[in-house]
């Protein structure tokens, strides 16, 4: 009602001003009205429609289409990646992206990593030999790491300690480090020819050495990076 009155009592600048403002609004809802209503039936968007600039990251000069696949699983666990890889590379061998490359890396790390570890005892069991000038005392000073390896490999097992691409550079350190504690040893039994000699200087300073490399290399277990992490516990069980 007020603003009836208002109307009523305008003067006719005021009306024609009004009536102004009304036009223009109405003008301008229809033209929004007729963007929504124009949306409703949408073209067909093809390649030609899309810049170059994008289209040309995804089509090459061939007409060959670039195709992005998503894992379903977590492609970081070994046993998922590897299903993801076989399955992609049964539609085409020459597939590409990055779960390939970690594939790939993590697989050939292994089998160097491997290779390293055969040789580096080879050549250890060989240094040694060359020291003691008889095999079967060489194989005596080799004794404790053998052991040693294999109780690391059986407790990792019992502690759901996996190999993985950080830890796996445990192995021919423990390898270099492991064999000092057999050579001290087997010196000292040679030179005092009794097995009480183990308990004296040498044996205390082997049993040393080994704490302190089982602590210090320990100590990165308690690391938030879980790849340092295994390492430090490979590290510390194996030193032990």
């Amino acid at each position: 009602n007020d603003f009836i009155s208002s109307l009523q009592s305008a003067h006719d600048e005021r009306v024609l001003k009004f009536a102004h403002f009304q036009r223009e609004f109405l003008d301008n809802l229809k033209a929004k009205f007729a963007l929504v209503a124009s949306g409703m039936h949408p073209q067909v968007l093809t390649i030609e429609d899309l810049p170059s600039g994008l289209t040309s990251r995804f089509v090459s000069s061939a007409d060959n289409y670039a195709l992005t696949i998503y894992p379903a699983n977590d492609i970081w666990h070994p046993k998922h990646l590897q299903e993801f890889v076989n399955e992609l590379r049964s539609v085409d061998e020459n597939v590409l992206g990055t779960p390939i490359e970690v594939y790939e890396s993590a697989r050939l790390m292994r089998t160097t990593f491997l290779r390293s570890a055969c040789l580096a005892f080879l050549v250890i069991i060989i240094l040694v030999w060359l020291d003691f000038r008889s095999l079967r005392v060489a194989l005596m000073a080799v004794l404790p790491l053998g052991l040693g390896t294999v109780w690391l490999l059986g407790l990792m097992g019992l502690f759901a300690i996996p190999f993985n691409m950080a830890n796996f550079f445990a192995i021919p350190i423990l390898i270099g480090i492991g064999v000092d504690s057999g050579v001290h040893l087997v010196h000292r039994l040679q030179r005092d020819r009794e097995l009480a000699a183990l308990s004296k200087s040498t044996g205390k300073g082997v049993l040393l050495t080994v704490l302190a490399n089982a602590v210090g290399f320990g100590m990165m277990m308690i690391a938030t990076h879980q790849g340092l992490a295994s390492l430090g516990k490979i590290m510390a069980i194996g030193s032990l």
